[in-house]
């Protein structure tokens, strides 16, 4: 997997859309970084620029130290109406930068990481990025979702 350097702002919002039972989940970073269930390394916790409230998550470039640099979701059940969707904008002028969306489950696709989206934020006015799981995935549990 070929990790990038990203120096994004980026704020996430996880939707589980499945029928009355789930309705809708949002998570922001108002309130533990990172919040409960995610883990993270590469990325901060920054007051500097948020699409609503006042906190953002900020990948900083960390590669030169040739480390990862991710947020990760963990434990995420999908059905054939969930989705996932964020808000991006690309910082301090760093436009192109991209930021790939993957997904993990170890009995889906031989337990491979498999890329679902790319992002490319071409500009400081915050984009929404709404993503669609793949079919294979409808029905699973345990799955994580990385940013990457």
């Amino acid at each position: 997997m070929n990790l990038k350097n990203i120096n994004i702002l980026t704020t996430i919002a996880l939707l589980l859309i499945a029928g009355l039972t789930y309705g809708q989940y949002v998570e922001s970073f108002e309130g533990q970084f990172v919040p409960p269930g995610w883990s993270s390394a590469g990325w901060i916790k920054t007051n500097g620029k948020a699409k609503t409230g006042k906190y953002s998550a900020l990948s900083k470039e960390n590669n030169v130290k040739k480390t990862e640099n991710f947020l990760q979701i963990n434990s995420i059940s999908i059905t054939s109406t969930t989705s996932f969707s964020f808000y991006h904008t690309a910082h301090e002028g760093n436009k192109g930068a991209e930021l790939g969306v993957y997904i993990y489950n170890p009995i889906v696709n031989n337990g491979d990481t498999v890329l679902i989206a790319t992002v490319i934020p071409e500009s400081k006015k915050w984009n929404n990025k709404e993503i669609i799981f793949p079919v294979e995935y409808h029905g699973t549990n345990n799955n994580t979702i990385l940013l990457w």
